[in-house]
């Protein structure tokens, strides 16, 4: 007689189930919100077809009993936004809270086809009295799409702001501008509604600037204008952008002054270069996009490392941040090529206007003198 035994079946990991971001207001409003969108997202191991169901319940913080519950869906309707994506969404009516203001918490389980359970995730909120204090709203704006020297020195801006509190909750309307391809804004003004400084009805929402930008706006291009509005409270409404061509003579940028060695003894460990060149620009320094060089080697060929960006930003070498000086600091090896390297310098402004280069003769012999 043969003996026989059944083995253990290979046990499979159990599917994970994990829940995280629930994102729903800190505060809420009993005069103005109602069905306040939320949501949460979903993570399975199978992906989100293995999710059977998300619930939220709502209770005070100080109770236990539920005072709401709901599903959420992941199926693009209902205040879901992409369907499948395993974000899913509810919306949240303030009649739980029957009128009474009160510290609320929102908890979320999930569960799978297995019969698995998440782990709760919670995020507490505050019902309050009141309205919510909306952010204030930019409307039509009035600048002409290209500006030249004729323009430069009256420009005219308006740009209608209303607030849903009403006028007198707007603290301030301004705008920035942008040089091309720069995410930093190198100017900035305020418009004004009070009848003065070319603002014509005094309280209308539309707020106006009337001024001088010629020395403001040397450099040829497309540049960005982008205006906000901010209220009482410091609630920023949304930005308003109009792209403006500014049709000035751009001039290029010019190069002086180039501080470097003339002569490197080659040692035993890695040296160190400080190589610094002066720009300046016709436009101001605001125009300047990028300053580098081109190392050509002894034996005629390009450094691999080709071209080398400087920097006027108190990093990389330089000293003095903005001041016009460009500034690198560069290693020179123990196994570098003897002989005479070039340098060719250039400043590149925000138009594309190249300067004419700036030549510097680097010698590089070795420890011997040979």
């Amino acid at each position: 007689m043969v003996a026989c035994s059944v083995k253990d079946p290979i046990q499979k990991e159990a599917p994970s189930l994990f829940l995280s971001n629930l994102s729903l207001s800190n505060t809420l409003y009993l005069q103005s919100d109602d069905n306040i969108p939320f949501s949460v997202k979903v993570m399975h191991s199978e992906g989100v077809r293995a999710v059977l169901s998300v619930r939220a319940f709502v209770t005070r913080i100080d109770a236990q009993t539920i005072l709401y519950q709901d599903s959420l869906q992941d199926n693009g309707a209902g205040g879901d936004v992409v369907p499948g994506d395993g974000i899913f969404s509810g919306r949240l009516s303030l009649t739980f809270a029957q009128g009474q203001p009160a510290a609320y918490r929102m908890s979320v389980v999930s569960e799978d086809i297995y019969q698995n359970i998440s782990d709760t995730l919670s995020s507490s909120f505050t019902v309050v009295d009141g309205k919510r204090n909306g952010s204030p709203i930019l409307g039509d704006c009035s600048l002409s799409d290209t500006l030249n020297a004729d323009s430069l020195g009256h420009v005219f801006i308006t740009i209608r702001v209303q607030d849903p509190q009403g006028f007198d909750d707007i603290d301030s309307v301004f705008f920035q501008i942008f040089q091309p391809l720069s995410p930093v804004s190198f100017y900035r003004s305020l418009l004004w509604d009070d009848g003065q400084s070319g603002d014509l009805i005094p309280g209308d929402g539309i707020f106006t600037f009337q001024g001088n930008l010629e020395d403001t706006l040397k450099s040829r291009g497309v540049h960005t204008f982008r205006f906000q509005a901010v209220d009482q409270s410091g609630v920023f409404s949304n930005a308003k952008v109009k792209a403006v061509f500014i049709d000035q003579i751009n001039y290029p940028p010019v190069l002086s002054n180039v501080i470097a060695p003339d002569t490197v003894v080659l040692g035993t460990v890695v040296k160190t270069l400080f190589i610094s060149v002066d720009v300046t620009d016709p436009q101001g320094l605001v125009d300047i996009k990028k300053v580098y060089f081109n190392s050509t080697k002894p034996d005629s060929t390009p450094a691999l490392d080709n071209p080398f960006i400087m920097y006027d930003d108190g990093s990389n070498g330089d000293i003095t941040p903005n001041d016009g000086t460009y500034s690198l600091d560069v290693e020179i090896t123990t196994e570098a090529q003897k002989g005479i390297y070039r340098f060719d310098f250039y400043a590149e402004d925000y138009s594309g206007a190249v300067s004419e280069s700036l030549l510097h003769f680097l010698t590089v012999v070795s420890g011997d003198g040979n």
